[in-house]
């Protein structure tokens, strides 16, 4: 079987509501059918990555780290491409979390995309994005 690609929008438990498996049962999952790479992307929340990042390494499968971010009718997936990246998917994570209203990510995400791949699905916040601080970072989902 050749390898296959790597999911890049993946709930764990940890997103109440969206997702049902356990970090081990997703990593052992993507070992089984050769995915080399699996994202959790846990909707508003890191609390899952330690978890979710020895699952993978005890399955053979690399780990890619970020969250699924959801404001002010907003969302974006966030995947930390290094150390710098995991800082900023962190900080994205904790500005959603203490935000009162929800004024949405455009704000945040034209500032402050260090290190990090986002991906858009909503055409309008993503040539937002683009008119505001560029096309770097930012991916169609």
């Amino acid at each position: 079987m050749s390898p296959m690609f790597p999911h890049l929008h993946v709930h764990t438990w940890f997103s109440f509501g969206c997702g049902a498996s356990s970090p081990d049962a997703l990593a052992e999952a993507a070992a089984a059918r050769g995915i080399p790479a699996l994202a959790a992307t846990d909707t508003n929340t890191v609390a899952g990555a330690v978890e979710f990042q020895a699952s993978c390494e005890a399955a053979g499968v690399r780990p890619i780290l970020g969250a699924h971010l959801a404001a002010g009718g907003e969302d974006a997936v966030l995947l930390a491409e290094d150390e710098r990246g995991w800082g900023t998917v962190c900080r994205a994570v904790s500005a959603v979390c203490w935000e009162a209203g929800g004024t949405g990510l455009t704000g945040w995400l034209s500032q402050d995309r260090s290190g990090m791949a986002v991906l858009i699905r909503d055409p309008a916040l993503l040539e937002r994005l683009v008119r505001l601080s560029g096309p770097d970072g930012l991916w169609a989902e």
